[in-house]
C-alpha cells in the first residue's frame, strides 16, 4: 500500500496540474476516428482492435480507450490519464510484494524500495503520464514483469505455460518490441534448466515455444517505410545510440554507462556461475536481459536522431536500473570487500545524481507541454465556435493538437467527433499559465 501511494500520488498531482482533456496527436486518428467513431456507429470489427498503428498493434490500449469512453460518455484524455495511474503503479507494487515474500528487503536492501519508487513516481516519463494514449508502455511493462515473474518463481507446469504464453502474446499485440518478452522468458527458462543441470524434453519444448512466439512477432511486425529515416546507417551509429540510452538519466555523460550497468552484469555472471542464484536473482536477470534487448530495439528503430532518450521510453529503462541496483547489492553481500562496497556507493551516487539532475528539466518539459496544450484548447475551441480556419492554419504546429491542420479540420468538422469531445473549457488552467 505504501508503494502504491508513493507512486500514485505524484502521478495524480502531475495529471491534475499538467494534463488536459483535449486529445493529442496520434489520439485523433487512433482513438477518435478509427476506434471510437466506428464503435459509436456499430461498425467496429473485432479485428480492428489489433490492426497496426505504425509498427505496433495496440490492442490493450484500444480496449481501455473504449472502457474510458463508456464510463464517461466523452472522449477525454484526462480520463485515460487517470486510469493509467493504478496501471502504472501495479508493476512496482507487485515487485515489492515479491521481494517481501522472498525476504529480500532487509538491512541495506531496504534502499531497493527507494529505487523502485523513484522510477515510477518522478516525472521522467512525463509524456506517458499526461497523455493517456501512451499507456501501451505500462501494459508492456506489466505483462512482461508478470511473465518473467511466473517463469522465474513458479514450477514448470501447464498452468504456468498457459499464463506466460498468454502474457507473451499480449505483449506482441501491445507494442512492436513486445516480441522481446517471449525471448526474455525463454532465457529465464534456459537459466533455470542450466542451474539444475537438467534440460528435460518438456523444458526444451517450452523454450522453443517462446522463441517461436518471438519469431512470429518479428515476422508479423507491421512495416512502415517512412520510418526508415530513423534507422541508424551502420553498426557504429547503433552502438552510439545504445550508449546514449544506457547512460540515462544522465545526458551525454557516457562514463555513466560503466557504474550503472557493468557491476550488475559482473555480479549476475558470478552468482550464476557459482550457482548462488535465488528466485529474485532469476527474475532480475530476466528483467536485465529484456531491458538490454529493448535498448537495442530502440537504438535500431530510432537511433538515427536519438541524441537523448525520449521520456516515453524511460519507463523501460527505469525497470533496468532496478535490476542493476539489485545485483550491485547482491555483489556487495556475496563478496564482502572494500571493492564491492565502493562499487555499490558509486552506483547509488550516480543513480541519485542522475535522478536529481533530471528532475527539474523533465518537470519543466512537462510544464512547457502543458502551456502548449492550453493554447491548443483555445485554438480548437475558437475554431469550433467560429469555424475560422486561421485558428488552425495560421498557428505554429505546437499550438494545434495535430501536426496537419487540414486533417485536424476534417476531424473537428465531423459531427460524431464533435459530439464525443469532452468540454474544452479550462479557465483555471489558462489562468495558471498566464500567471
Amino acid at each position: 500500500m505504501v508503494v502504491f501511494i508513493a507512486v500514485a500520488l505524484p502521478r495524480w498531482y502531475y495529471i491534475e496540474n499538467y494534463a488536459v482533456s483535449l486529445p493529442f496527436y496520434d489520439q485523433w486518428d487512433a482513438e477518435g476516428d478509427f476506434l471510437l467513431k466506428p464503435w459509436i456507429q456499430g461498425k467496429l470489427s473485432i479485428s480492428a482492435l489489433w490492426q497496426p498503428h505504425n509498427e505496433h498493434r495496440i490492442f490493450p490500449t484500444r480496449l481501455l480507450a473504449i472502457l474510458a469512453f463508456e464510463m464517461t460518455g466523452y472522449w477525454n484524455n484526462l480520463t485515460l490519464a487517470r486510469l493509467n495511474i493504478p496501471l502504472a503503479a501495479l508493476t512496482p507494487v507487485l515487485l515489492t510484494i515479491i521481494m517481501f515474500r522472498n525476504r529480500d528487503l532487509h538491512g541495506e536492501k531496504w534502499i531497493m524500495l527507494l529505487v523502485i519508487i523513484a522510477g515510477s513516481a518522478l516525472p521522467f516519463s512525463w509524456e506517458n503520464i499526461v497523455t493517456g494514449f501512451q499507456n501501451q508502455f505500462y501494459f508492456i511493462v506489466l505483462f512482461t514483469f508478470s511473465a518473467l515473474a511466473i517463469a522465474a518463481l513458479r514450477p514448470l507446469n501447464v498452468l504456468e505455460i498457459i499464463a506466460t504464453f498468454t502474457l507473451c502474446v499480449l505483449c506482441v499485440i501491445t507494442m512492436a518490441s513486445g516480441l522481446i518478452t517471449a525471448v526474455a522468458v525463454a532465457t529465464v527458462y534456459i537459466m533455470k534448466c542450466y542451474m539444475k543441470r537438467r534440460f528435460p524434453l518438456s523444458a526444451l519444448f517450452v523454450i522453443a515455444l517462446f522463441l517461436i512466439i518471438g519469431i512470429i512477432g518479428y515476422i508479423t511486425m507491421p512495416y512502415v517505410s517512412t520510418h526508415e529515416m530513423y534507422h541508424p546507417q551502420n553498426v557504429w551509429e547503433i552502438c552510439k545510440a545504445v550508449i546514449r540510452i544506457l547512460t540515462w538519466p544522465l545526458v551525454r555523460q557516457y562514463w555513466a554507462l560503466i557504474p550503472l550497468w557493468f557491476p550488475a552484469s559482473i555480479s549476475a555472471i558470478l552468482l550464476f556461475y557459482k550457482k548462488r542464484f535465488t528466485q529474485t536473482d532469476l527474475l532480475m536477470a530476466g528483467i536485465y536481459v529484456w531491458v538490454l534487448f529493448q535498448t537495442a530495439a530502440i537504438a535500431y528503430g530510432r537511433g538515427q536522431y536519438l541524441f537523448e532518450l525520449s521520456s516515453r521510453y524511460t519507463d523501460l529503462i527505469s525497470l533496468g536500473l532496478i535490476s542493476n541496483a539489485w545485483f550491485v547489492l547482491r555483489l556487495k553481500d556475496e563478496y564482502k570487500s572494500n571493492a564491492t562496497r565502493f562499487t555499490a556507493i558509486i552506483f547509488f551516487a550516480v543513480f541519485a545524481f542522475g535522478h536529481i539532475y533530471r528532475f527539474n528539466s523533465d518537470l519543466d518539459a512537462m510544464k512547457s507541454h502543458y502551456e502548449s496544450c492550453v493554447k491548443q484548447i483555445s485554438n480548437v475551441r475558437s475554431y469550433l465556435i467560429t469555424k475560422n480556419k486561421s485558428y488552425l492554419f495560421s498557428k505554429p504546429k505546437s499550438d494545434i493538437p495535430y501536426p496537419y491542420p487540414e486533417r485536424l479540420q476534417m476531424l473537428l468538422d465531423d459531427q460524431i467527433i464533435q459530439s464525443i469531445l469532452a468540454p474544452l473549457e479550462d479557465k483555471s488552467s489558462v489562468e495558471k499559465v498566464e500567471n
